[in-house]
């Protein structure tokens, strides 16, 4: 399982050193000086610098679907946290929990996020191969995971109050039909899911997305300019996802097509650093 990693420029030169890790697991860059690709173009740019980096000869599709990968976006620039601007918040020194098991005195958020990503991934059907979550947030679990369902889009959420949820990506639901995506939104009002919740049921956006390659695929060519090979800004969340579901509101003709699965993290907690 490789884990691929978007951090500041300045640090990726020394990140293996700094984590004590080796480029055969890992992978490090960041996003061309410059630009703003967001995590769709950002996610791009990830996978295709890795596999011009780890290709071994295979095609794209032949690599791509040779391993499972975590791929954490964590190239921000930490306006809010800025001590750990030129390392990134991926890096942020975490205290020991107390009463916790299995926590050491150097561990950082990168430490604490991968564990839930390595058994989420460990544990989806061999279909997918790509896991996408973002570098600024701790998202911890102590109850085991459900089964993860074949389909081209795994995303997971998390039951919440409806306040927490105006500020994050929601996904919405049929009440009888609460494992399929009916269609996602961005930041709703409370009025707005007051609304929805007398005929839907609402999870927030964790931002853990779980692709099979055909989505990976599709995610790809959504992120170059129209008629070039060159990237643009293309969001995971707020493009992408919108096109999502049985009723989305982007229309889309090839990502309308999908399939897509929503979980609940069963006793999950969000932290969300800055």
């Amino acid at each position: 399982m490789q884990k691929l990693l978007s951090v500041p420029s300045n640090l990726v030169d020394y990140f293996y050193e700094l984590e004590q890790v080796t480029t055969d697991e890992w992978f490090c860059t960041s996003d061309p000086v410059g630009s703003k690709l967001g995590s769709g173009g950002g996610t791009t740019w990830l996978l295709e610098s890795c596999y011009r980096n780890k290709g071994n000869n295979l095609s794209f599709d032949e690599w791509l679907r040779s391993d499972k990968r975590i791929l954490l976006h964590a190239g921000g620039q930490s306006r809010r946290l800025p001590g750990y601007a030129p390392s990134g918040k991926i890096l942020t020194p975490i205290p020991v929990f107390r009463w916790e098991r299995g926590q050491k005195l150097n561990q950082n958020l990168l430490s604490l996020q991968l564990p839930l990503y390595e058994r989420i991934l460990s544990q989806a059907p061999q279909s997918l191969h790509t896991l996408i979550a973002s570098g600024d947030v701790y998202i911890r679990s102590d109850k085991p995971l459900q089964p993860i369902p074949e389909a081209d889009v795994v995303c997971y959420g998390l039951w919440v109050d409806p306040s927490l949820a105006t500020h994050h990506g929601v996904y919405v639901s049929e009440r009888n039909n609460p494992a399929e995506l009916d269609f996602m939104i961005q930041k709703p009002t409370l009025g707005k899911l007051e609304e929805l919740s007398k005929t839907h049921i609402f999870l927030m956006d964790i931002g853990v997305w779980l692709l099979s390659d055909k989505a990976i695929r599709l995610l790809m060519q959504k992120s170059r300019k129209k008629d070039s090979a060159d990237l643009t800004y293309y969001d995971l969340y707020s493009e992408f996802g919108l096109a999502l579901g049985n009723h989305p509101l982007l229309p889309d003709p090839e990502l309308n097509e999908l399939s897509v699965a929503i979980l609940p993290l069963q006793g999950g907690e969000f932290y969300h650093y800055g």
